[in-house]
Parts: structure tokens; sequence; C-alpha cells
């Protein structure tokens, strides 16, 4: 696995939480992997993040697209990239799940950064579960949904 998309929470955040995924992109990069961010590709694109609000409003006000935006990144993830790599809080990102949910449909493995018992940046594949697996598991031992 060596080029990693990166999947994360954007709207609802401060600054599209912009600079989690610049942070995310630096320590994954010095791990060696070849990074496709779509932070920086939005932010070279022009879309304004700093002191933004994280709002559908503002994206708006800047004419963002985010029906062409989502269609390039499932694109970016289905022709280039070898995995997909979670941010903090990507469960409860509509487009975070999107994109995890075709890396699980093309058979690309999804990944998490974390730290190693050093404290060293280090990246570990992670057991996505769908809604609809953890349903049929409460069904199958009998808990209450």
């Amino acid at each position: 696995m060596r080029r990693l998309y990166l999947a994360g929470p954007m709207r609802g955040i401060p600054e599209y939480n912009f600079p989690a995924f610049f942070e995310a992109e630096r320590q994954l990069r010095q791990l060696g992997f070849v990074v496709e961010n779509p932070a920086r590709v939005d932010a070279e694109a022009g879309m304004q993040w700093q002191g933004q609000d994280g709002s559908f409003r503002s994206l708006a006000q800047q004419g963002f697209n985010i029906a062409e935006t989502m269609a390039m990144d499932l694109a970016i993830i289905a022709r280039r990239c070898d995995g997909v790599c979670v941010l903090p809080g990507w469960e409860l990102s509509t487009g975070a799940r999107a994109e995890v949910a075709l890396a699980q449909a093309i058979g690309l493995p999804v990944v998490a950064l974390g730290r190693d018992g050093d404290g060293a940046p280090r990246v570990y594949e992670i057991e996505v579960v769908t809604r609809m697996e953890a349903v049929r598991t409460i069904a199958q031992v009998g808990w209450a949904a």
C-alpha cells in the first residue's frame, strides 16, 4: 500500500477540518506514503477555509459544488489509491462514509493513523462494520436495537 486517500469530516467543523487533514498528510508522507488529500485539492482550487465556520452557507457563498467534488474524490479513490486513511470522526461524516464504502466495495484497505508504543506515528488497518452488519450482529445475539 503506497498511495492513500484521506477521508474525514469537513462540513460542520471550523475551517472544514483542513488543519487536521494537513497534519495527517504531513505524518503520512514522513512514513513514506503518497497522499491524496482532498483538503489540499480544495485549497489549491481556491477554496477559502481559514476562518470559515465549516457550514454549507460558506461553501455556497464560494460557489463550491459538493456533488462535483464528491464525484472527483470518489474517482481518485477508485483510480489512483491503494487504500483510504480515515481521520477521527469519519464515522459521523456522510462524505467520508461514502469514501470508505467505495474502498470496501472495490477491495481497498481502510486504515487509520495512530501511534506505536514509543509514540511514533504508524498506520494500522481497521475493520469497518457497516450499519447492516451491526444490525445483523445485534439480531444474532439477541440485543435490543
